[in-house]
């Protein structure tokens, strides 16, 4: 999944648990099980990076959003959010640095090639922030 929909997974995850470190730790597993559900990801597409960068910069957009509507659950937003990013960082890092745990991720998830499968990260991550927007009120 692109960070933006594990983004607003955590988000939603922070809303709800107000506790960072169990937020945190719901992350984790919340990132491996959305994972699962076949989507979108640009492995030999020539826009890899800008595709990349375009998610970072809604990653981002979205954070900001979440933390100026949300006053009270800053901590366990931030946290979840970090818990449901980290297994990608680690598995970003497992490319570089040989991990068997970030490779065994990697061939778990189901990855697909067309870009309608792009729509169904549009859809969950559409999904987070209504979630999360109604949360915040």
């Amino acid at each position: 999944m692109t960070f933006l929909v594990h983004t607003m997974m955590g988000i939603t995850i922070g809303e709800v648990v107000p506790e960072p470190a169990v937020a945190f730790t719901l992350g984790l597993p919340m990132h491996v099980l959305v994972d699962k559900i076949p989507h979108f990801w640009p492995e030999d597409r020539p826009h890899r990076w800008s595709f990349q960068a375009v998610d970072v910069l809604l990653t981002l957009v979205a954070l900001y959003w979440a933390l100026r509507i949300n006053t009270q659950n800053h901590n366990a937003i931030l946290a979840a959010v970090a818990g449901s990013l980290l297994i990608d960082f680690l598995l970003a890092n497992s490319l570089v640095f040989p991990m068997k745990w970030g490779q065994w991720h990697y061939k778990r998830q189901d990855h697909r090639r067309g870009y309608k499968f792009l729509l169904t990260d549009a859809g969950i991550a559409l999904a987070f922030i209504m979630i999360a927007a109604f949360l915040a009120k």
